[in-house]
């Protein structure tokens, strides 16, 4: 790991670890963890309440423990999270729910649904072109049925020609056959483009209320920043937040509940952190204490002292401080 400082000329400088360009305070952060001074000043690091904690903590091997005290107090900084939501971003509450009630009214009167906007959209093509539909209609029927050399009569005579010569060679047969098969095709397509003709209108009034209504849409659209065919995931949306403000103060009450039982938790675990440090601070007192002695400081003495803070904010540490004493 490769930790860098790079000062341009003009007095700015850029913090690196490794490639990675870093914030200078996270570069402190990590040279901590990996660099201690050997020299004059070596004893300053011990100095630190976070090092003294780690140091005992390193002792007692209090591994599991503090797993576990990380753990909860994750599960109740995440709950603390969804109360500040809940309780913020929203001033006004009541006025806002009125406005979300005006939209979601001001969509439901265009009855919006996920096909809506294609079913008028075809039926706007339909009226819009229908004296084209209708002639085009008009001229393939002629074609295949009507005029005096239509496409039917054309293969019926085929048919009947190619029939009378079968006799004297089978491999016609086949031709026959894809020849029966292409009138009885052209039959269903002439019955088929029938009906379709019969549904076709022109209906100039109902165009008129065809494009009235897709106006509105293209209107409402605009004014929710969407385009048309996302107003069905807009109205979601917005009922989505109506639901979730009509329901605030009971999910602020469960929310409420969960961050208590969630703090019992988190102090639970952190009491027998606690408890375990003190019976390894005793023994890191005793035994550094000994060591001192044996150096010659027939009068010096460590010890470790433990402040168990109830009322602090729960964090990956637990709630203790530790102050470390050197008697000489």
């Amino acid at each position: 790991c490769i930790l860098r400082r790079v000062v341009s000329a003009d007095g700015r400088s850029r913090a690196y670890c490794n490639p990675t360009p870093k914030p200078g305070q996270l570069l402190k952060q990590i040279g901590e963890q990996i660099v201690d001074i050997h020299a004059q000043h070596a004893q300053q690091s011990l100095l630190r309440t976070s090092t003294q904690q780690s140091l005992l903590d390193g002792f007692g091997k209090h591994d599991k423990e503090l797993k576990a005290v990380a753990e909860a107090a994750r599960d109740w900084q995440a709950l603390r999270e969804q109360q500040k939501s809940l309780l913020g971003g929203v001033e006004n509450v009541a006025s806002r729910i009125d406005f979300l009630r005006y939209q979601l009214n001001e969509i439901d009167q265009l009855e919006i649904g996920e096909d809506t906007l294609n079913n008028l959209d075809t039926e706007h093509r339909r009226i819009a072109n229908g004296a084209r539909m209708i002639e085009s209609c008009e001229l393939a029927l002629r074609a295949i049925a009507e005029s005096p050399n239509n496409a039917r009569q054309l293969v019926s005579d085929a048919i009947t020609a190619v029939r009378n010569i079968v006799e004297f060679d089978s491999q016609l047969e086949s031709i026959a056959q894809a020849l029966d098969q292409a009138l009885i095709n052209i039959e269903e397509a002439s019955r088929e483009l029938t009906h379709f003709q019969q549904t076709l209108e022109v209906d100039p009034a109902r165009l008129e209320q065809l494009e009235r209504r897709l106006q509105a849409l293209q209107d409402l659209a605009r004014k929710h920043h969407c385009k048309p065919q996302d107003l069905p995931a807009k109205y979601q949306a917005l009922a989505d937040e109506l639901d979730s403000l009509s329901n605030r103060e009971e999910r602020i009450s469960e929310v409420e509940e969960k961050l208590e039982r969630a703090l019992g938790s988190y102090r639970d675990k952190a009491l027998k952190l606690h408890k375990k440090r003190l019976k390894a601070a005793q023994a890191l007192s005793e035994e550094v204490t000994e060591r001192i002695q044996e150096l010659g400081i027939t009068h010096g003495q460590f010890s470790a002292a433990l402040e168990h803070r109830i009322d602090k904010q729960p964090g990956d540490l637990g709630t203790d401080d530790v102050l470390s004493l050197i008697h000489i």
